[in-house]
């Protein structure tokens, strides 16, 4: 999927979109649902340090 910036502010898909594509998320695993024509992804960090990133971001917004 294209990143187009402009649509960050309301597709709440464009955001995934943006980490898996600039290296903060990997595609673990990719499925379709041929009954609703949908694909599904699992997204997986890509290392501990993005972990580690992440997780003192959000701890940040709660202190």
């Amino acid at each position: 999927e294209q990143i187009v910036f402009d649509q960050l502010d309301y597709n709440e898909s464009a955001i995934w979109s943006l980490l898996l594509a600039s290296g903060y998320l990997k595609v673990e695993e990719h499925t379709f649902d041929a009954d609703t024509g949908k694909e599904e992804y699992v997204l997986r960090l890509t290392n501990k340090e993005v972990r580690l990133m992440f997780r003192n971001m959000i701890e940040g917004w709660f202190k």
